[in-house]
């Protein structure tokens, strides 16, 4: 689908998909602006974005053929893209914005989406706080519980960041 003049296609995928928490942070209510729960292709939701004030990892995607990406998407006025980028770190090159053909009711929608800059080479757990942000948002994107069950899952297996940088680290370099 084509964008109209002043609004953006959004894919979120992480903690941007919990609605009351998007809601804070462009103080407009997202909830007017949800498309639907959206499927993107050739990407994989991983944990591997590296928090600068906790030691935790934050959610991001990756490109990889044989996966899906399950998110929110929503249709936002331009007027909001400085806010979302301040949310996201663009300007501390933390997050950079990309675009992304997004699935939705049998419809390509081409959306911005944001992924991580600042990664490491493996996948750590997110804070319990980010945990909870990033379940309620998977029931507000209403992605399906096939995925929802999957990530949590997954999120529940990851090791804390330190005792994965402390393996990195003892790691010999051949």
């Amino acid at each position: 689908m084509t964008q109209a003049a002043d609004r953006i296609y959004y894919f979120a995928y992480g903690s941007c998909m919990d609605q009351a928490s998007l809601t804070r942070s462009l103080e407009i209510d997202v909830l007017d602006y949800f498309v639907g729960p959206a499927r993107l292709s050739g990407f994989q939701l991983v944990f591997n974005y590296a928090s600068v004030p906790e030691n935790v990892c934050f959610a991001n995607i990756e490109a990889r053929p044989d996966q899906i990406a399950e998110g929110a998407l929503f249709h936002l006025p331009v007027e909001a893209l400085p806010a979302l980028d301040k949310r996201e770190g663009v300007s501390s090159s933390r997050y950079g914005r990309f675009m992304v053909k997004v699935e939705l009711d049998g419809g390509v929608f081409e959306a911005l989406s944001y992924h991580g800059l600042v990664t490491l080479p493996f996948e750590a757990s997110p804070s319990p706080r980010y945990r909870g942000m990033l379940e309620q948002g998977l029931s507000d994107a209403r992605v399906s519980q096939a995925y929802r069950s999957q990530t949590l899952a997954h999120i529940d297996s990851l090791p804390n960041r330190s005792d994965m940088e402390r393996e990195f680290s003892g790691a010999v370099v051949k």
